[in-house]
């Protein structure tokens, strides 16, 4: 990783930290013990998250990132969604009240709760008598090899 940063990056950042590797994100989301998940709401994130039920605070970046944070908080109601002051500022102390809301607030335990009934919809679309397990079965059916 240290190639792909200028010259001095890593000795020059005092304030911050660099993770110079991938952290397993798959594996850190399904943890029993991870209560949220922040993230930037790229697809297989929000899937890794639904999938093991942890509600999340969405934190967009651009594409069709906003599309799914704003399905995610007013669609669904799996997500926070911190306000963005001065067009792209999220003050710290706004980041603190959005992770206590998703831990230990109202909001945190009716995401929660919808979380789980959204995990299980999707289990049971990937059973084998769920909607998604019969679309592909057809789907791959249909492929002339």
């Amino acid at each position: 990783m240290t190639k792909l940063l200028p010259e001095g990056f890593i000795e020059r950042n005092t304030t911050g930290l660099v993770v110079q590797s991938w952290a397993p994100q798959t594996e850190i989301v399904g943890h029993k013990s991870t209560g949220g998940f922040l993230t930037h709401c790229g697809w297989n994130s929000v899937l890794e998250s639904i999938m093991n039920a942890v509600p999340m605070i969405a934190w967009p970046l651009f594409a069709e990132q906003r599309i799914n944070a704003k399905m995610l908080v007013n669609g669904i109601g799996v997500a926070l969604r911190p306000e963005v002051q001065d067009g792209s500022v999220v003050p710290r102390d706004v980041i603190a009240r959005v992770v206590k809301e998703l831990m230990q607030g109202e909001g945190g335990r009716d995401a929660r709760k919808k979380m789980l009934e959204v995990k299980a919809a999707g289990a049971k679309a990937l059973s084998e008598d769920g909607s998604s397990f019969k679309k592909f079965s057809e789907w791959k059916k249909s492929i002339v090899i």
